[in-house]
């Protein structure tokens, strides 16, 4: 009878023990989504590439047209953390800013700010640039979401500014992101 008894009483301790320690355990979860999908419309002509910028989340290339196109997001939470405090306006002259360090730019031209198709604010320049005496048009593309900072460039030869132009606008301007 004394050893049922003590088995008993651990078993009860054992009970109590283990519903003490898993309520100690428990925390308050909450769920949250990391990420998110954006699309662009862009011509059948182009397709996807990997070696163009190593921070771009969309990398495409038309090598009829000799054009490319590279996105690169910025998530306002994680630049916050950063202590980084972009408006459209400053990150959009950081991206210029940026580009102007590192290619030698020739002309500037039809800088506006713009709503997207989608609602989005958006700030765009064209750039002429030249690179080891190659002449290159780019249009450049900011745009801001809720969440999010996107840049968009666009570039070809310059001989291919006419042609392209009216494309690179298209697919700027096409920009969703899917939540």
């Amino acid at each position: 009878m004394r050893n049922q008894s003590k088995i008993q009483i651990t078993a009860s301790i054992a009970f109590f023990l283990c519903l003490s320690l898993s309520s100690f355990g428990q925390n308050s979860y909450i769920k949250k989504n990391f990420g998110h999908v954006i699309s662009l419309e862009y011509p059948e002509t182009f397709l996807r590439t990997f070696n163009l910028n190593p921070d771009a989340s969309v990398e495409l290339f038309d090598e009829k047209t000799d054009s490319y196109i590279i996105l690169i997001e910025d998530e306002k939470e994680l630049l916050n953390v950063l202590d980084i405090n972009y408006t459209n306006d400053t990150y959009f002259d950081e991206t210029i800013n940026s580009m102007s360090e590192t290619a030698v730019v020739t002309e500037k031209k039809n800088a506006k700010n713009y709503k997207t198709a989608s609602g989005y604010n958006a700030k765009q320049i064209e750039m002429f640039t030249e690179e080891e005496g190659i002449k290159i048009y780019y249009l450049i593309t900011t745009i801001e979401t809720k969440g999010y900072f996107y840049k968009i460039l666009c570039w070809t030869v310059k001989e291919n500014y006419e042609k392209q132009n009216s494309i690179f606008n298209k697919i700027s301007n096409s920009l969703t992101e899917n939540q």
